[in-house]
């Protein structure tokens, strides 16, 4: 998996699967509403991801892991 675009406003980002479906809007924190000390780990574009799909959804998903930062930021 493969991220081809961040959203660093909406703290998300789209991740290529290969032969699946895209997932979009993947969230870049576990938690929906994380508050306000969070550390978010911004993903480089290219960059290979591990995705968690909540339930089984491919349109509630998070990330993981990466093996490529691009930038950590403390809120």
């Amino acid at each position: 998996m493969k991220v081809i675009k961040v959203d660093k406003s909406a703290r998300t980002c789209d991740v290529n699967r290969d032969e699946l479906a895209d997932l979009t809007e993947v969230r870049l924190n576990a938690i929906l509403e994380a508050g306000n000390d969070v550390i978010t780990i911004y993903p480089k574009q290219g960059s290979k991801v591990i995705c968690i799909l909540i339930e089984n959804d491919p349109t509630d998903a998070y990330i993981i892991a990466t093996n490529d930062i691009e930038e950590i930021s403390g809120q």
